[in-house]
């Protein structure tokens, strides 16, 4: 009855969106999805904010593009600027470097895909203009040598000691990629949305990695990001999802004022809508 009175409530336009859709996704994945033996361990807020304060030049602008575009770190060190549509804020994965090697192909055909630039992603290429936009080639360096960067394992060797000295408990890089698609979903970014940004198949990589990230399932209508991701880094939003309990009562509060909005703005009062 009560799924009946929201969504009537929705076709009258009497409300923007039904709160039982915002039933958590991780308890009605099939099992054999909703876990993974990989473990996903994302920066927080904090240790973000303590990492690009003690990081500087080339090696900063990486880290904070790595944070804020999710890609894979074979990716990003393929980027050439030619890659850049600065007219829409987007970027052209076609081709990683593996093993110091240059491929002209991708992890997966899904891989191969245009990527919508935050805010921060922005601002990390336009502050790495001055070290490698003149020569129109690869857009990351290694700082130590001011050349492209080989590989992985060069990356960990500048990443470790930077931690260090951040005083970051030590993660691998590619934890970067998955603090972007835990933050995204944590804050109630579409799963559709991200699971495209990160260049997945389909949804299920993502629900079996970062199932106690997503909070709610929302429709994907002309997608346009749900949070200023701007102004992460001073005062945005929330990394650390909601607990259960916390979901639950606001999905309890959505419904009961939802009822209640219902029930004072129909033209026609509140009827019911099967015989009792």
């Amino acid at each position: 009855m009560g799924g009946i009175i929201l969504d009537t409530a929705l076709i009258d336009s009497l409300i923007e969106e039904n709160p039982l859709d915002k039933i958590i996704i991780k308890k009605i994945l099939d099992r054999k999805y909703a876990k993974s033996d990989y473990k996903v361990e994302p920066f927080s807020r904090q240790e973000i904010k303590a990492i690009l304060d003690t990081a500087t030049g080339q090696l900063k602008n990486f880290i904070q593009f790595a944070l804020f575009s999710g890609l894979r770190p074979s990716e990003s060190i393929a980027l050439n600027w030619s890659d850049i549509d600065w007219e829409t804020e987007s970027l052209n994965i076609t081709h990683t470097i593996v093993y110091q090697r240059e491929k002209d192909e991708t992890k997966t055909e899904a891989s191969r895909r245009t990527v919508k630039l935050l805010a921060p992603a922005v601002e990390a290429l336009e502050n790495q203009k001055k070290f490698t936009f003149s020569k129109q080639g690869k857009i990351f360096n290694d700082p130590l040598t001011s050349k492209p960067w080989l590989g992985s394992g060069q990356i960990r060797e500048r990443w470790e000691p930077l931690l260090r000295k951040a005083k970051v408990r030590y993660r691998n890089p590619y934890q970067t990629r998955h603090t972007y698609a835990s933050t995204m979903l944590s804050n109630g970014e579409d799963i559709m949305w991200v699971v495209a940004q990160m260049g997945h198949v389909d949804m299920q990589m993502v629900m079996r990695t970062y199932a106690k990230w997503i909070p709610d399932n929302n429709q994907l209508a002309g997608y346009r990001t749900r949070n200023a991701w701007d102004s992460f880094l001073l005062n945005g939003p929330n990394l650390a999802p909601k607990s259960d309990a916390e979901e639950e009562e606001e999905l309890k509060a959505d419904i009961k004022q939802l009822v209640a909005e219902y029930k004072m703005a129909s033209p026609r009062g509140f009827e019911p809508l099967l015989p009792p």
